[in-house]
């Protein structure tokens, strides 16, 4: 019995279905309740559950915030006072990017906040 649970989980653990293995490895201890072998298995498995978990709650947070970087970037004034903004950014999320919105910070000459702009994705050209 602890050799098929074994091959069992294990085989669940290989494709990340955690909760299958769990529930197989504690079908077997049930059987067997001091089994180490289970114990370890067991003990193996919910470590990787929680790495794996933790993984995702990374890349969820990389994607949410972090996902672009400027590949290039520049500001350039006109005569009239006009601000032309360009840039290109590079994705470097895990999951495709639809929307994007970039805030940008107006300063004056001396360095005095003046206002914050938010463009959303349907305003850049």
């Amino acid at each position: 019995m602890v050799q098929i649970t074994t091959k069992e989980a294990t085989a669940h653990l290989e494709k990340e279905q955690f909760d299958d293995a769990l529930r197989t490895i504690n079908k077997g201890l049930s059987y067997k309740e001091d089994d180490q072998e289970l114990l370890a298995l067991k003990d193996k498995i919910e470590q990787e559950k929680i790495a794996f978990e933790q993984q995702v709650t990374d890349e969820d947070v990389h994607n949410r915030t972090a996902a672009v970087e400027f590949e290039s970037f520049s500001a350039d004034l006109d005569g009239k006072g006009n601000v032309y903004i360009e840039g290109t950014i590079i994705s470097t999320a895990t999951i495709p990017i639809y929307s994007i919105t970039v805030y940008y910070s107006v300063y004056d000459e001396n360095g005095n906040f003046l206002k914050m702009v938010l463009l959303p994705w349907n305003q850049i050209n």
